[in-house]
């Protein structure tokens, strides 16, 4: 509901998963790849807080237009 990044704090691969699924939902449309770019990963706390600082705020619809499919193999 904002455009603002969210950060991560990844902790010895704590969240290497769920970023997976993401990851995968971007590749099957269910997500776009530039909200995904707002999701901020680091292991080290103060890198966290620097990138979320120099990510640029995006706003882009959330939506997938309707009857837009990802093309099955």
């Amino acid at each position: 509901m904002h455009t603002k990044p969210c950060g991560i704090l990844n902790t010895k691969g704590y969240y290497d998963d769920l970023l997976a699924l993401f990851d995968h939902a971007v590749k099957e449309g269910f997500l776009k790849a530039v909200h995904r770019d707002m999701i901020v990963v680091e292991s080290d706390p103060a890198a966290l807080l620097t990138r979320m600082a120099a990510t640029p705020v995006v706003a882009v619809s959330k939506w997938i237009a309707p009857g837009v499919q990802k093309a099955m193999p």
